[in-house]
């Protein structure tokens, strides 16, 4: 992952309306909670509609990132917006 990730709308708007979400390096079957993963450079989550991407704005936070190790949570962390990440629970 080398640009920037963006955000489906629909998954924006869940995501500001207090939707409990997770970024990972792929799907999580079983998690209580919206799972967000990069599908052709926007995170998308599994039963959301689909729609237009934007950029993640400012403010909204998914709860965690997941990753199966460190290289995969930094190559993830690095395709965010900057600051992001930092204090996420990887």
């Amino acid at each position: 992952m080398s640009a920037m990730l963006k955000i489906g709308a629909a998954e924006c708007a869940a995501l500001a309306a207090g939707t409990p979400m997770v970024i990972a390096t792929s799907p999580i079957p079983g998690l209580p909670l919206a799972v967000l993963t990069a599908r052709d450079g926007v995170l998308r989550a599994e039963g959301m509609p689909p729609g237009a991407a934007m950029s993640l704005p400012a403010g909204l936070r998914p709860l965690a990132l997941l990753a199966p190790d460190a290289p995969a949570a930094d190559a993830l962390s690095a395709a965010l917006p900057a600051g992001l990440a930092q204090g996420l629970p990887v």
